[in-house]
């Protein structure tokens, strides 16, 4: 789990602009603490899932952009349930994409076919797909 002073100096980093940061990470245990700490700021109302295998490969990424990313994704979750009784499910996995898939996903950087970890956030809410 990260310190809190380790995590405010690399959400001030990404908030000046600095270059991404990229380590490695185990998304599994990220993934869980970021839940762990959002639970104390999410409604009542909202029932958070992980559905996550065991065994995930570490990846290379910038820790501070993929907290802030996800923890956008589960308040705009929780934002789609309204204040009605609803599930947000994250759930992440390896995936092994081909080019013509990752060059259907519009990134800025050119990926080579490979094995990736996938990480998808849905919810019960209304709203968009």
């Amino acid at each position: 789990m990260l310190k809190a002073a380790t995590l405010v100096k690399r959400m001030l980093s990404y908030a000046s602009g600095a270059e991404p940061q990229n380590e490695r990470i185990d998304f599994n245990l990220l993934v869980r603490d970021i839940v762990r700490i959002m639970k104390r700021s999410i409604p009542e109302n909202a029932v958070i899932n992980i559905d996550q295998p065991q065994k995930i490969p570490v990846v290379l990424a910038d820790t501070t952009m993929f907290w802030q990313v996800m923890m956008n994704l589960v308040i705009n979750a929780c934002d789609a349930l309204e204040d009605k009784p609803g599930l947000v499910k994250i759930a992440v996995r390896s995936s092994y994409f081909n080019g013509d898939e990752l060059a259907s996903f519009n990134g800025a950087v050119a990926l080579e076919p490979g094995d990736y970890v996938e990480i998808s956030v849905s919810d019960t809410g209304c709203g968009i797909s």
